[in-house]
């Protein structure tokens, strides 16, 4: 670290060799405490290791058990991240507070969606095609959407809409 004459912020070089400062002094701000790499690249190494860790899960519990077939990995990777985030969010997040969701586990969730409301297993599918078709652009990404907003996260009260159409119902 050093400090630069003009400033007196301190800068560093990022470590890791694909960072897109390429080598060049960045200031300490943009790192994690005690990082040698910059948030940056710890966000994209932190989402990479996230997609292995789903992607295994969604291999090893649902393909392996012939829930789902070897094409369809990548819309249950977007469904495993819908279903997390229902289940967090009415934890974490105060615009939940009063919704309760059936599911504790994101795997039952899935299995009950895709086994349980087939309609919504094809309607996921082509919503993911068109999402993964379009470079991911967030307006055609598949979300999960209570059918009642005051109701609960139930089989009988989620369906899926694109993040556009879920954005101007809210």
């Amino acid at each position: 670290m050093r400090k630069t004459k003009a400033s007196s912020v301190r800068e560093k070089v990022c470590v890791n060799e694909g960072c897109k400062s390429g080598g060049k002094l960045i200031p300490v701000q943009r790192f994690r405490k005690g990082r040698h790499v910059c948030r940056a690249c710890c966000s994209k190494q932190s989402i990479q290791t996230n997609d292995r860790r789903i992607n295994r899960i969604v291999e090893e519990r649902l393909l392996a058990s012939e829930i789902i077939q070897q094409d369809e990995i990548q819309f249950a990777n977007l469904l495993y991240r819908s279903c997390e985030r229902a289940i967090k969010s009415r934890k974490y997040s105060k615009n939940y507070v009063n919704v309760t969701c059936d599911w504790t586990d994101v795997v039952a969730m899935m299995t009950d969606l895709i086994c349980e409301k087939e309609q919504f297993w094809n309607e996921w599918s082509k919503q993911s095609t068109t999402y993964l078709g379009s470079d991911k652009q967030l307006s055609t990404r598949p979300t999960l959407d209570r059918i009642d907003e005051r109701g609960h996260y139930t089989l009988s009260n989620i369906q899926m809409l694109s993040y556009g159409e879920n954005s101007k119902k809210a």
